[in-house]
């Protein structure tokens, strides 16, 4: 996305304003693991400082208020979500101070997270929308939507080693069982991980070969020294 809001900002098109702050919703539902509706109806005092993870500054947690409800009828739940990547808390940060301004340079900032050039909340319409254009810019597989980028947080999540319900409690999942449906580790993480097992387990058979050698070796000092001294067929059973 980069290079392509490079290009638009060289040629001067109007595009370049959406596409950089296209750049940052994503980067938030990454970042975050959210939903489309969670993230478009996002506001900017949604953002949370967290006592113990200062160099996160004003994005070191998300109060996320449109969650999935637990049933018909029921509110959205609500949840924290504590911010784990530097790199992403970067990029809103980034967005804040230098992108969403620009939306509101002729109006009263109203709070909304990811406006549009109409002065409106972008709608879970347009996130979809955006998303297959940079798909397509991308040449992505036409069957990748905005949930793949909580799917990957789940997985990511889970190949930096955090533990499970904690993994669990950031996206907002009643179960574990729930998200363990969206774990895909990558073959990457996989062949490290059996890169690793075969690893540990070469040296625990290295380490038990030179154990073994160390015994018989002594064994063998052992026996050495019981037989210094001793005439020739010392030991042996006498003839009758």
């Amino acid at each position: 996305m980069d290079p392509e809001i490079k290009r638009l900002r060289t040629i001067g098109h109007k595009g370049a304003l959406a596409a950089a702050r296209d750049l940052a919703m994503f980067t938030t539902m990454y970042g975050w693991g959210l939903r489309r509706r969670e993230t478009a109806r996002l506001e900017t005092h949604d953002w949370r400082r967290q006592a113990k993870l200062p160099e996160f500054g004003d994005y070191a947690g998300l109060a996320v208020r449109w969650g999935k409800a637990a049933g018909p009828g029921q509110p959205p739940k609500r949840r924290t979500v504590i911010s784990v990547w530097p790199w992403a808390v970067q990029t809103v940060r980034l967005y804040m101070e230098h992108v969403r301004p620009l939306f509101y340079a002729g109006r009263e900032d109203d709070g909304v997270m990811f406006p549009t050039e109409r002065d409106e909340m972008i709608s879970e319409r347009a996130v979809n929308q955006r998303f297959q254009h940079w798909r397509e810019l991308g040449n992505l597989a036409e069957c990748l939507g905005p949930h793949c980028l909580r799917h990957t947080y789940v997985t990511r999540l889970i190949e930096a080693g955090y533990d499970g319900q904690f993994v669990t409690d950031q996206v907002g999942h009643s179960h574990a069982a729930t998200t363990a449906i969206y774990t895909a580790l990558s073959s990457d993480f996989k062949n490290l991980k059996v890169r690793e097992f075969l690893d540990s387990a070469e040296e625990a058979q290295l380490a038990a070969a030179f154990s073994l050698a160390e015994a018989e070796a002594e064994m063998d000092d052992d026996f050495s020294d019981q037989s210094v001294g001793k005439p020739a067929g010392a030991g042996r059973p006498g003839r009758m």
